[in-house]
């Protein structure tokens, strides 16, 4: 596999995750879309423009820890939200 595919995976998992985010709240999924397209357009634009030798790494490695932690929060929320109107029902 690519290391491009693995970006490409674990991006279209976090819109998709953000997508699920807007039957909880919308606000929640705003924000995190925000942060999502900011982020990525930064250290794409950085990768793309600024990667040279070894440093193209850097930037990709950037991203995917980034949208891997982006993912780890969302799944907290959408797992806490879910919990707490199972209780409250």
């Amino acid at each position: 596999m690519n290391d491009n595919q693995i970006l490409y995976i674990i991006s279209f998992i976090c819109l998709l995750l953000i997508i699920i985010g807007f039957k909880y709240s919308k606000v929640f999924a705003l924000i995190n879309l925000v942060i999502f397209i900011a982020y990525n357009l930064l250290l794409h634009f950085n990768m793309l423009n600024y990667g040279e030798g070894g440093s193209v790494f850097l930037w990709w490695f950037y991203l995917v820890i980034l949208t891997l932690l982006q993912i780890l929060i969302i799944i907290c929320y959408l797992v806490f939200r879910k919990f707490h109107s199972a209780k409250s029902s």
